[in-house]
């Protein structure tokens, strides 16, 4: 169990030391001499290494190729090595025209950068060089890593270059299922929809055709993960599950690799089989696995050749051969796999032992130390001047009995803290990675700690040892083969009673499990918040931009022209036609569209309400359509549009006549099929929403002026209703004036029980330019200046003018600012020009008028303020003087 003596250990220690030492020494010697025996001191100088992923750091087979071949080039390399990296993130540049922008980031990342190799990993990384290294990276040697032989036939060998592969066999993980499992009709074949993906199902699919009449194939690439996971967990009892890759969804949602895994071994309801080596223990069960860490291995020694001189292009290709068999015994168990099913010269990893060979060395060891037990009893009767050593070491016998009679699943270790022996049982042994027949130190079991978790587990064991406490804590370990685990560790003094702490024991628990339950839990509760925090802002989006609906009830009036246009809209309500209300600014568009609404069969569905003469010009698209993360600078998330919003109601488009002409053609395709795609995406999004458009200008004189696309203007103008201006029903004016004098009353505290008939003549005869709004904030000024019931004016209305009933145009003329929201539209305007209009953002008018963004969309409507063509309107005022 322990080393015989301190001397001969570190005797043998020493001599490995040295034999270490002279190899080291022989085989940089041998380097250098191949190196530099024609070139002097340049031999050693640096060599620099570009590595080109084809995807992000997040695809595991090929980090895990990048990562064990710079260590062994560097490891075989006599001169110093410079490894730099990029990634091609060969997802996102399905098309040649994409990568011009990733072409010109590389070309100014490494032009003073020279390499001395490039090693594109993967098939994608080694395309795009072909394509550009005389751009790039002219000259320079290429070796090829982890690309399929497939995709090497193309590999310009002429251009200094060679390669390092495998050759898939694609149809032989079928096999391999249809042997273990003879009774499976269906497999299901998991991977992505990314170009790379799409390329290796094609390739599946061709070689598995021999297999249809026994096997059906099931494709999921054209499925979101969401879907493929529901699919998984409810397939039929004699399937099997293949999975193969998982870079990017149908959604266009990109994958880690092992994660995507975990998810679909947790909820599938069939055996998963991989590829790669690297997905075993990941939930797979196994078959014929390629290993990509032997790739990579050969491949630096390649790599090495080049550096040395050697020319790329007389180099010939080198693939690795047939993969082996290998399968975790685990998850044969969980899906009661037979092992006699496996083909010949199967691996089966990750057995756990039986009772018998987990154990027989600890009862062997209890009943040794019976036995030293019993002599040492009799000993006491012999020898009574050790009587209190061997009383010790009885209670210390008797200790480590009743920590292992309990020891289960635990593992247990003894420490001598004098000459640095360790002894662990068989299932710490196993837990660390450790053989049985290695002799151990308690620096071996440190070297397994985590790195980040090392300092503080020493720290604290110190602390233990000093203070003759207990020691308890939990950290992590990472074995050989990469996998990492979390442990439990309790301990204290052998003999603590007479404080001699020459000797410490305790145990170890697998607490990996428990663990990853938190981790997962966590998770959970960080998705709930941000959905949380999602709902909260859709809710808040919704309170301001989804509007109550009024009915005929707001519209006040009994003039024929008013009573025409209700007809109007009581014939159209009950239909989905398209709506276009024309009229001036401030005649009551919204309330005749809201009426629409609430008479309408979807009036118990959503109404969104839409100004476009507000949203700025450079997020028009994604405010009507929505966007997906990432899809421009600041999309942090995923956001719905407003038609989104609208589904299955009705959309009020105000202003409709600002869309720019980008907007308009998405906005044709809407009207015409009820589809659209959100800005970044590639999903199709149907709607059913139903479309009102209003507008104060003359459509057809902009479509006439090339403005506004004249289709467009066609499918709008299905149903024209023209609201008419005040002037024109003047005999509703009295009601209008009582209506809104009771109601701003009320809202002002005040009670307004008379109208004068001088002032109402005034109120009649006056020409409105502006409308009801410009009515509705004179009677806001009239009753702050009233104070007995009695509605004055604050100053008199302007003469008369008589507008012709055809005419249908504010007057433009000139108009004296003088009142309290005169001089709030000339400061809010001043903020819209100094910022470009821009409302939202620290560099915005809400920011510089320190104003919610809200709250000035809202006075800049009250204000009518609008972005035309680059001209502002001027707001609808009375002639007050």
């Amino acid at each position: 169990m322990f080393p015989a003596s301190r001397s001969l250990y570190r005797f043998l220690l020493i001599a490995c030391l040295l034999l270490l030492g002279q190899s080291a020494m022989a085989q940089e010697s041998k380097n250098v001499s191949v190196l530099g025996e024609s070139k002097g001191a340049d031999a050693l100088r640096v060599r620099r290494v570009l590595i080109l992923h084809s995807f992000g750091r997040n695809f595991a087979p090929f980090t895990a190729v990048s990562s064990t071949f710079r260590a062994e080039l560097a490891r075989q390399s006599a001169a110093p090595i410079e490894f730099l990296e990029a990634s091609l993130e060969a997802t996102l540049f399905a098309e040649a025209g994409s990568e011009t922008p990733l072409v010109e980031y590389l070309r100014a990342l490494f032009t003073k950068r020279t390499a001395d190799l490039i090693v594109p990993i993967g098939a994608p990384a080694m395309m795009f060089l072909q394509r550009h290294s005389d751009t790039l990276f002219p000259g320079v040697p290429v070796l090829v890593v982890a690309a399929d032989k497939r995709r090497l036939n193309d590999l310009n060998r002429s251009a200094n270059a060679t390669a390092f592969g495998i050759s898939l066999d694609l149809a032989g993980i079928a096999d391999h299922i249809l042997r273990i499992l003879p009774k499976t009709s269906n497999i299901e074949v998991v991977t992505g929809n990314s170009p790379f993906e799409r390329f290796w199902q094609a390739e599946f699919r061709r070689e598995s055709q021999r297999l249809t009449d026994r096997v059906h194939f099931n494709w999921l690439n054209e499925l979101s993960f969401e879907e493929i996971d529901r699919r998984l967990s409810r397939l039929p009892h004699d399937s099997a599950i293949v999975y193969f890759l998982l870079v990017v969804d149908a959604a266009g949602v990109p994958y880690e690799q092992e994660r995507a895994l975990d998810v679909l071994r947790r909820n599938s309801n069939a055996p998963i089989f991989g590829i790669f080596d690297h997905q075993l223990g990941r939930g797979i069960v196994g078959g014929p696995l390629y290993p990509y860490q032997e790739v990579s291995r050969e491949s630096a020694r390649i790599a090495l050749q080049i550096l040395n001189g050697t020319p790329a292009g007389s180099i010939k290709p080198v693939f690795l051969g047939p993969a082996a068999p290998v399968y975790d015994w685990r998850e044969l168990r969980r899906w009661g796999i037979d092992e006699s099913r496996l083909p010949p010269g199967s691996v089966v990893r990750f057995r756990s032992p039986s009772m018998w060979e987990q154990y027989r060395w600890y009862i062997i060891g209890a009943l040794v130390i019976i036995l030293i037990q019993a002599a040492m009893i009799s000993g006491l009767l012999l020898q009574r001047t050790r009587r209190r050593r061997t009383e010790a070491e009885l209670r210390e016998s008797q200790e480590f009995m009743e920590l292992s009679t309990s020891a289960g699943e635990l593992g247990l270790w003894v420490r001598d803290l004098v000459r640095g022996d360790l002894w662990m049982n068989s299932r710490l042994r196993s837990l660390f990675g450790f053989g049985e027949k290695d002799v151990l130190q308690f620096s071996d079991m440190l070297t397994r700690i985590h790195p980040e978790d090392r300092a503080r587990v020493m720290t604290r064991v110190q602390h233990a040892q000093e203070a003759g406490l207990p020691f308890e804590g939990e950290f992590r370990i990472i074995l050989p083969d990469g996998e990492e685990r979390w442990i439990l560790a309790k301990g204290r003094a052998a003999n603590q009673r007479e404080r001699q702490d020459t000797r410490r024991m305790g145990a170890m628990f697998d607490i990996t499990p428990r663990k990853q339950a938190e981790n997962d839990l966590n998770s959970a509760l960080i998705e709930i918040r941000s959905l949380k925090d999602r709902l909260e802002e859709e809710n808040l989006y919704l309170k301001e931009e989804i509007s109550e609906v009024k009915g005929f009830d707001e519209i006040v009036g009994k003039s024929d022209a008013l009573k025409y246009v209700l007809n109007r809209v009581e014939q159209v309500a009950q239909t989905d036609a398209t709506v276009l209300l024309q009229g001036e600014t401030g005649v009551g568009k919204e309330l005749i569209a809201s009426a629409i609404h609430e008479k309408s069969s979807r009036s118990n569905k959503p109404y969104v309400k839409v100004n476009c003469a507000t949203l700025p010009e450079a997020l028009v698209e994604s405010e009507l359509f929505g966007h997906e993360k990432g899809a421009f600078t600041g999309a942090d998330r995923q956001r719905k549009g407003r038609f989104e919003h609208a589904d299955r109601g009705t959309i009020l488009l105000d202003e409709v006549g600002e869309l720019p002409a980008g907007t308009q053609a998405k906005l044709l395709r809407v009207l015409q099929e009820g589809e659209f795609e959100r800005v970044g995406g590639s999903s199709t999004i149907k709607v059913s929403v139903r479309v009102i458009a209003a507008t104060n200008r003359k459509l057809h004189d902009d479509v006439s002026a090339g403005r506004f696309r004249q289709d467009l203007y066609y499918r709008l103008n299905v149903y024209p209703i023209t609201v008419p201006p005040l002037r024109q029903r003047r005999e509703d004016i009295p009601l209008i004036v009582s209506h809104y004098a009771r109601q701003i009353g009320e809202r002002l505290g005040k009670s307004i029980n008379e109208v004068p008939a001088q002032v109402m003549r005034e109120f009649t005869e006056y020409t409105w330019p502006g409308n009801i709004r410009e009515l509705q904030n004179v009677i806001e000024r009239a009753v702050i200046v009233s104070s007995d019931g009695v509605l004055r004016l604050p100053e008199p209305l302007g003469p008369a003018t008589t507008i012709p009933a055809s005419e249908n145009k504010t007057s433009n003329e000139s108009i004296t600012v003088s009142t309290l929201d005169e001089a709030e539209r000339e400061h809010i305007l001043r903020a819209l020009e100094a910022t470009g209009w821009r409302i939202n953002g620290p560099k915005g008018a809400a920011a510089m008028l320190k104003l919610h963004p809200s709250t000035l969309r809202f006075r800049m409507k009250k204000l009518g303020l609008t972005k035309v063509s680059g001209y502002t309107p001027q707001p609808e005022k009375s002639k007050l003087h």
